[in-house]
């Protein structure tokens, strides 16, 4: 009678853990399906931002002797 009672313990144990193996493997499935639903709808979106450009005027970078006075001192001055 007790290797029938393990026996069917062992069984139970085991079906429990194909039951939750199956469960997370379903949730994961489900968020993939929803990443890849988000993801189709997202595309027009990108393909539309490259036909809206913008015109951007960048400064033109100082000149070498200028460096030196574009850096900012590593500590507060001492009068504030």
């Amino acid at each position: 009678m007790r290797f029938f009672r393990r026996s069917l313990t062992g069984i139970f144990l085991l079906a429990l853990t194909v039951g939750l193996l199956s469960l997370a493997g379903d949730m994961v499935y489900s968020a993939l399906q929803a990443s890849w639903v988000e993801e189709d709808r997202a595309r027009p979106a990108r393909a539309c931002a490259s036909l809206c450009a913008v015109a951007v005027r960048c400064r033109p970078p100082p000149p070498p002797w200028c460096l030196q006075y574009v850096r900012a001192p590593a500590t507060p001055p001492v009068g504030y």
